[in-house]
């Protein structure tokens, strides 16, 4: 049997993504979010308008439940 690896998420944030960003208020726009792990805001543009699932993953984000993560720079972190 053969064993898939999962698919990687792409590293630049997608057009839908990037309407999501402009939608922001300026002075709240996740600037080095985007820049760094564009994957993060790719997924919140997606789950934007589903409450529930967006808040589902800003706790798994800010909560670190996996024993690998090292967490995110002090200007990315701010911003979540």
């Amino acid at each position: 049997m053969a064993w898939l690896r999962k698919a990687r998420p792409v590293e630049y944030m997608l057009p839908a993504t990037i309407k999501w960003f402009e939608s922001l208020p300026p002075e709240i726009r996740p600037h080095a979010l985007g820049m760094q792990y564009a994957r993060i805001p790719n997924l919140f543009a997606q789950e934007w308008n589903d409450d529930k699932a967006c808040r589902a993953y800003f706790d798994d984000l800010l909560t670190g439940r996996r024993a690998k993560r090292r967490g995110f720079p002090v200007r990315v972190g701010r911003k979540l």
